[in-house]
């Protein structure tokens, strides 16, 4: 069994750790107290009397690894917990999901036969085990984990947003996120997000800066289009302090000045976000 207490430590851990003394099977059960060392000393003292059936840690960042040797989850189904318990295949008990997400998250698991539930601590014991009665059910509720669980998740995100070549993104900077925050609270009115122009190396990709429209339209007129191409400037050194000596904004010479740094001439492209 895994047992978590959460990040935090908390819930009533000891009353669950007493029903799991009770079980008429012999299973190990790995205690995860997060960063309360108190509860982790009190949790220590309490399984004494069968310390080999229990193993007591603090904070860990290796939950896959016990989430993937584990058979059976005991803790409450966050958003993140529960992601990565269905990645590993593990099967959840399931306790006192906080309303909102984490009932929705319990419906869920539940409906879709990877996960069970308690609603008091003094029926774990006998919902254990008659689950472990039932190595078939049990058996199930792993595959119907796995089959919700997206281990690859993080990776399918990055291609698709690499293949996304229909959509213009959008930046995003502090200010314009702060003013978002206010207006999801209704404080202020949604604030307009502004069109970016990225400048890139042409040859290695590479991304120099943002500008603003205003800002490259400072530029434009006094860039040297390379090879004739719409979107390919010629810059050197010398166009830089050219253009400081014109009156170009700071950050608008800083973005050049990257793009030509260490180098005596360089190529770049521009592309609208």
């Amino acid at each position: 069994m895994l047992l978590s207490a959460g990040a935090v430590g908390n819930g009533p851990i000891i009353n669950i750790i007493e029903r799991l003394m009770q079980l008429r099977h012999r299973v190990q059960t790995v205690v995860v107290c997060g960063r309360n060392l108190e509860l982790r000393r009190e949790v220590e003292a309490f399984v004494l009397p069968q310390a080999e059936r229990f193993r007591v840690i603090g904070y860990t960042s290796d939950m896959a690894s016990l989430m993937h040797i584990a058979t059976l989850f005991i803790g409450k189904p966050g958003g993140l917990t529960s992601s990565e318990a269905m990645a590993a295949g593990l099967p959840m008990l399931i306790g006192m999901p906080i309303p909102g997400q984490e009932e929705r998250n319990s419906d869920h698991l539940l409906e879709k036969g990877a996960a069970i539930k308690f609603n008091d601590v003094t029926v774990i014991t006998y919902k254990i085990d008659k689950l472990l009665d039932e190595p078939e059910r049990l058996a199930r509720m792993r595959q119907a984990a796995h089959g919700l669980g997206r281990a690859n998740a993080a990776q399918v995100i990055v291609d698709t947003l690499l293949a996304d070549d229909k959509t213009e993104p959008l930046y995003i900077d502090r200010e314009v996120r702060r003013k978002m925050a206010e207006a999801v609270k209704g404080e202020v009115e949604p604030p307009r997000i502004v069109p970016m122009t990225a400048i890139y190396d042409v040859h290695t990709g590479v991304p120099y800066g943002l500008l603003t429209d205003a800002q490259f339209a400072e530029i434009t007129h006094y860039l040297e289009l390379s090879g004739g191409q719409e979107h390919t400037y010629y810059v050197n050194s010398e166009t830089v302090e050219m253009l400081r000596s014109h009156g170009v904004s700071r950050p608008v010479i800083d973005v050049l000045a990257r793009a030509v740094s260490g180098r005596s001439e360089t190529d770049i492209c521009w592309t609208r976000r």
